[in-house]
């Protein structure tokens, strides 16, 4: 642990600090109660505004911040890494073996009920394999999250729930003693850290109706949770193996998150996660939103929670605040949306030795108090708990860090002074693969070509060389201040650049022509007609609103292309409905190709491969791994049909290709239902928007000829 003395020496050499930062906020240190372990796993406020949190040792108390006492709620649990209080007043535990229900049945303050949520997990008695959350969505939903175990040790005899014999040796790994010569020799086989009980490596999901279901894949050591007020959720995780450096993740059904250990549970996997290419599992992951460059500005951020009123806690609603183990402060997230895809800005916060080392979980108070439980776990960290507010002075702050073609906006929470502040930017990336972390790579110093401050001196547009997708881009702002002298505290920012504008990377994806049409350019819809008999309307039941063109009718018919294609290069976001199926149909002649719509995870057929999203109907599965946001989310498709070769693209991978008349194709097609179709999927006809019953929306949807 970093000694009080070695954090001041910090404090004076970091380019970090803001030594002013205690002229905003106040923090005090909370007196934590005699004869329990004073670390802190899990802290939440409670609908009477006082304070649960529970403890390493097993305890669950209650803070009143009037009477400033403890009081004792639940023992014996082990532990514990978070708490939440549920709509019937109970407390949720996530446990070492179990999401716990407390209750207090008979009013006199003390639980006296215990009830299992769910154990519906693995444990292997690897000291690694930690459980965090639960947190909830507006829907009822809980999630919670589960380490993956280390080879640092192996497992016990007896394990809870199935062994997965995909990897090695089940006799080898419980003899994985850390002294042992044999497991010094073997356990490099086993994985830097992996999963052999279900579902380490996972988020699951515990619905409303109690089942506990794989929510999604790829985690290490996810240890903070968090959803902000548009359902979206966070979830932080630590740098080690596959980890360059620690990401922040915006995490969504079915997705997977670059960790390969986890995968051995995802239905239909066969393979050994340690024999899958790194260039495969690239195509197959999601990307962090955002990056903590590690020894700068994280080692290993914990629980992201949404900011508050500003006119609780003086910092902007709409961003994500993040706890950090190692490092005495915490770290904002400004969030930005490009193309579908979450990204954005790392800034610190209140950098200080009063705050210290070892923030694990927050929680406010309605009255805008920070409350902060801090742990160690015997690495870095410290103990206790802090209580952090606001004294009503605006600190001057960057408010938001949007993305442009070839550079960035800043904008900023008061006017700039006369004198314009100075910008520099560098960019660097982090090598994915099973290494144990990853330098800074191909870092590059980049010339600020321009800077434009707008009118009202709320914001800089920086204009650079070029934005290159995959690289984290660090702005130093030096001279920044307010017209009466107050210093900016922002001093640097991180954007994590997953999506570019306009980039490289973008017109790859497109690969279109200038001569693009926009399917749905025009309001009336000129361009389609609808195939509903004995419709007196052109469209049907179809409407176009805001750029979104939805079914709106349960018996709307199918919308067709007036416009005959065959060969052409469709792109197109689709969202569908709960248990949905529907499809773009093209090169007709009766049947034809359909590129699938589906609500994997709930049709009866998403379990078929062939006819899952993106699949060509019957004939060709898309690739396994494929990244697919769950139903009533948005998605991105891509159709490219020229001569016999066929693509189909999801989310900006290509999932199948396809030759028509090819040895495989004929082979598939004589099994289809098409097979009576002569020269099937040659035809020139228009696109098709398939109406099959569900709720289906599209928009950008554009099409070049090839």
């Amino acid at each position: 642990m970093i000694t009080r003395l070695s954090i001041a020496l910090l404090c004076l050499t970091s380019p970090l600090v803001a030594e002013d930062w205690l002229d905003y906020y106040k923090v005090e240190t909370v007196p934590t109660p005699k004869n329990v372990n004073p670390q802190l796993g899990g802290v939440t406020t409670l609908s009477d505004g006082r304070i649960a949190a529970c403890f390493y040792s097993g305890e669950v108390m209650i803070y009143d911040s009037k009477a400033e006492n403890w009081t004792a709620f639940a023992q014996g649990l082990h532990c514990p890494l978070g708490v939440l209080e549920d709509e019937d007043g109970s407390l949720l535990v996530m446990q070492w073996a179990e999401l716990t229900r407390l209750k207090d049945t008979d009013g006199d303050g003390i639980a006296d009920h215990y009830e299992t949520v769910t154990d519906d997990f693995g444990l292997s008695g690897n000291y690694h394999e930690f459980a965090y959350g639960p947190v909830r969505d507006s829907k009822g939903n809980l999630y919670v999250s589960l380490n993956v175990a280390s080879n640092q040790l192996g497992i016990f005899k007896d394990v809870r729930g199935p062994f997965s014999e995909i990897g090695l040796d089940r006799s080898v790994m419980e003899n994985g003693k850390r002294n042992s010569e044999e497991w010094k020799k073997r356990k490099g086989e086993a994985g830097r850290m992996y999963s052999r009980v279900p579902y380490r490596g996972c988020i699951l999901q515990i619905t409303p109706a109690g089942e506990t279901k794989r929510f999604a894949y790829g985690l290490r050591s996810p240890d903070g949770l968090g959803v902000d007020e548009q359902d979206r959720l966070w979830v932080t995780d630590n740098q080690g193996d596959w980890r360059g450096t620690s990401p922040l993740y915006h995490v969504e059904e079915g997705g997977f998150y670059g960790h390969p250990a986890s995968l051995i549970w995802k239905e239909g996997w066969t393979r050994d996660p340690l024999t899958v290419s790194v260039k495969e599992l690239e195509q197959m992951r999601t990307k962090a939103a955002g990056l903590f460059p590690h020894g700068e500005l994280a080692n290993s951020p914990t629980q992201p929670i949404p900011t508050i009123d500003p006119k609780l806690f003086g910092l902007p609603k709409g961003e994500l605040l993040i706890g950090e183990m190692n490092q005495p402060l915490l770290v904002r997230f400004l969030k930005d949306e490009v193309g579908g895809v979450m990204q954005g800005t790392m800034i610190p916060f209140l950098f200080s030795l009063e705050l210290g080392m070892g923030s694990h979980r927050l929680a406010y108070t309605d009255d805008g108090a920070l409350w902060i439980g801090k742990t160690h776990l015997k690495w870095a960290g410290q103990e206790g708990m802090r209580k952090v507010t606001w004294n009503g002075t605006q600190p001057f702050l960057v408010d938001g860090v949007k993305l442009q073609e070839k550079g960035f906006s800043v904008n900023f929470n008061q006017e700039l002074g006369e004198a314009d502040p100075v910008f520099s930017v560098k960019r660097h990336t982090y090598e994915y693969g099973p290494k144990y972390g990853s330098p800074k790579i191909d870092e590059a110093t980049l010339e600020v070509l321009k800077t434009q401050v707008a009118g009202d001196r709320r914001s800089v547009e920086l204009t650079l060389p070029e934005i290159k997708e995959g690289y984290l881009y660090t702005i130093e702002i030096e001279n920044g201040e307010t017209k009466q002298g107050q210093a900016l505290m922002d001093k640097i920012l991180r954007y994590n650049v997953v999506k570019a504008l306009g980039g490289e990377g973008e017109k790859k994806a497109s690969q279109q022509t200038s001569d693009a049409v926009d399917l749905l350019g025009d309001p009336q819809l000129s361009l389609w007609r609808s195939n509903k008999k004995k419709s007196n309307e052109q469209t049907g039941q179809w409407s176009l609103s805001d750029g979104v063109l939805s079914r709106g009718h349960e018996k709307a018919g199918s919308l067709s292309t007036k416009k005959k294609y065959k060969d052409f290069d469709l792109q197109f976001e689709f969202k569908i409905s709960e248990e949905g199926n529907s499809g773009i149909i093209y090169r007709a002649k009766g049947r034809g190709l359909e590129y699938q719509l589906l609500d994997d995870a709930r049709h009866v057929r998403g379990k078929e491969a062939k006819w899952s999203t993106a699949a060509i109907y019957d004939l060709y599965a898309p690739v396994e791994g494929k990244v697919y946001h769950p139903a009533g989310s948005w998605n991105s498709g891509r159709i490219v049909a020229k001569g016999n070769h066929v693509e189909h693209w999801l989310n900006g991978k290509k999932v199948l290709e396809a030759e028509i008349g090819s040895e495989t194709w004929n082979t598939r097609f004589l099994r289809s239902k098409n097979k009576a179709i002569k020269d099937f999927g040659t035809h020139s006809s228009p696109i098709l928007l398939q109406d099959h019953g569900a709720d289906v929306h599209f928009r950008n949807v554009l099409i070049s000829e090839l």
